[in-house]
């Protein structure tokens, strides 16, 4: 199993995912300012603002295959160091996975609409490639807890 390591956008721009902690969009194009970022595990990827290209490559860059996934937890709701499963799921506004990025209820209106008028390229799991809307889901917070759980990690 590939887990994105513990801090890995900390002082450095990754190439693959175009990010890195301590980031700041403007506030025409951000989606979620100051947000720390976590792998599966709850340990701090790094932190900043996000705007809708940056979950567009986050999505692309993904090493293929669950459970690798990113999890964005809102400024006001994250520590800047590590979660328990629990509480990630508790608090995220988002979790990325390589099939659909979800977006941890309630959404905004203007968020829905950003993805849905975003179109991307992606590779379905049967390795069909695919260019179509930011595949996105509304999710519950029991679906959350879900996706964040033991069970579907392992």
């Amino acid at each position: 199993m590939v887990i994105l390591p513990e801090g890995m956008f900390i002082g450095v721009r990754n190439s693959d995912f175009g990010i890195f902690s301590g980031q700041t969009r403007g506030y025409s194009e951000v989606i979620i300012t100051q947000a720390g970022w976590y792998n599966q595990l709850g340990q701090v990827l790094g932190e900043g603002d996000l705007a809708l290209e940056d979950f567009v490559n986050i999505f692309n860059s993904l090493p293929v295959g669950y459970p690798n996934l990113f999890v964005v937890v809102p400024a006001r709701d994250t520590p800047h160091k590590q979660l328990s499963l629990n509480l990630l799921a508790e608090r995220c506004a988002f979790i990325v996975l390589p099939n659909a990025i979800h977006i941890v209820a309630p959404p905004s209106i203007i968020t829905e609409h950003r993805f849905e008028q975003r179109r991307v390229g992606y590779v379905l799991q049967d390795d069909t490639e695919v260019e179509g809307p930011m595949p996105y889901i509304v999710s519950s917070r029991a679906e959350a807890h879900y996706l964040l759980s033991d069970h579907t990690l392992h």
